[in-house]
């Protein structure tokens, strides 16, 4: 008997490491299986952020479809060729509301019915903003997201006002025509990241093949197509300014570093929201790879008009330098009749913030940011100072 137990003894110091070691191995092994034969079912299983999911599929080439509260599910199913997301996905929903929702699974017809469903009052208004932000509504509107905003807002103002649409005309009033919303910036609050409405897919052609960030990552240099998330500014011992980005490429976020020199020349560009091409290249420092700023060109393709008189410019100057960017300003004067394209230091940071400044200033009417043909407007045009 003493003897077995002293087998048993030296046994117990190696024997569950081994057989933890086995058992890895085979779920390893089953799980490696699943990742090459089957991806959209490993990454549903294994990813546990959204924004994890959504960056691995759109790098396997796998489409992704926003959650739906018509047909939908807690979490993220397979859907024809791609993967649709679970309205666990959509930021601001309780368990409860998930729940409810999907027990109203064919039920419902359009976001009024929705509302009463969900016996959501006034301040549950958020959570019916966000399913329409995330796409949630599309289905219902036959993908139309913009029927489904008018759908919700009427329902906000009828809350707000207690008239029907048609008692307002009756009253003589107009109905308020309200500005759609920023998708892509509605759809990043909803759900963390884009799925639809991806400011990196409607830009122009920039007559360059970009490469993601783990592309130049693992290579030397490229460029790289990025949506900027944040900027961190820093000052040398030399009191020169530099920083550091926050960028995302539609399937990786990473740091990129812009020295002294690059950020003197293109500092204007560097704000968050831009979207930008950045000629990059690849640096080891300490043991860990970073991306280094050599040129940087704008891609956002806007322009700001206002319309103001010539004895109001100075008003219009010193608003530009508290709103310093790098969106060209165009301005018509009333007066003079005249159409110029202010010169690139008068350029702005089309901020929602700083342009709702200017509507305040020179009238909403006078003030319009909208996207251009980047070859009518460019820095180097024709300028007044």
């Amino acid at each position: 008997m003493a003897q077995i137990f002293s087998w048993i003894e030296k046994f117990a110091g190696y024997g569950f490491n081994r057989s933890h070691a086995v058992a890895y191995s085979l779920i390893s092994y089953r799980l490696a299986y699943v990742k090459a034969h089957f991806p959209r079912v490993f990454h549903v299983v294994t990813s546990e952020k959204t924004t994890e999911l959504v960056r691995l599929l759109r790098k396997d080439q796998i489409p992704v479809y926003p959650p739906d509260v018509l047909h939908g599910h807690a979490d993220a199913t397979l859907e024809g060729p791609g993967v649709r997301l679970g309205l666990k996905a959509v930021q601001g929903l309780t368990k409860r509301d998930v729940d409810r929702l999907i027990e109203l699974n064919g039920q419902l017809k359009d976001v009024r019915t929705l509302q009463e469903a969900m016996e959501w009052k006034n301040k549950d208004q958020l959570k019916l903003r966000r399913l329409l932000g995330a796409g949630a509504l599309d289905r219902m509107y036959h993908g139309d997201r913009t029927h489904a905003f008018e759908a919700v807002e009427r329902l906000r103002e009828e809350a707000g006002t207690h008239f029907l649409p048609d008692e307002l005309s009756s009253l003589g009033q107009k109905k308020k025509k309200v500005k759609e919303p920023n998708w892509s910036e509605e759809e990043r609050e909803a759900l963390g990241t884009w799925v639809v409405h991806s400011p990196l897919t409607a830009l122009p052609d920039i007559g360059i093949e970009p490469s993601t960030i783990e592309e130049v990552m693992n290579g030397t240099n490229g460029y790289l197509v990025v949506y900027v998330d944040d900027v961190r500014t820093f000052i040398t011992k030399k009191q020169e300014r530099m920083g550091v980005l926050i960028v995302d490429d539609g399937m990786t976020q990473d740091e990129v570093v812009v020295f002294p020199r690059t950020f003197a020349q293109f500092g204007r560009s560097l704000y968050a929201g831009n979207i930008l091409l950045l000629e990059v290249h690849s640096n080891e420092r300490d043991g860990r790879k970073q991306l280094i700023v050599e040129r940087v060109r704008p891609l956002h393709g806007q322009a700001l008009f206002i319309r103001l008189t010539l004895d109001r410019f100075p008003e219009l100057e010193d608003w530009i330098q508290r709103a310093q960017g790098d969106v060209p300003v165009v301005c018509r004067f009333t007066d003079s009749k005249e159409v110029k394209q202010l010169a690139s230091a008068f350029s702005i940071n089309p901020n929602e913030e700083y342009v709702a400044e200017a509507k305040r200033r020179f009238g909403e009417e006078n003030v319009v940011l909208k996207r251009i043909d980047t070859k009518m407007v460019g820095p180097e045009t024709s300028t007044k100072s």
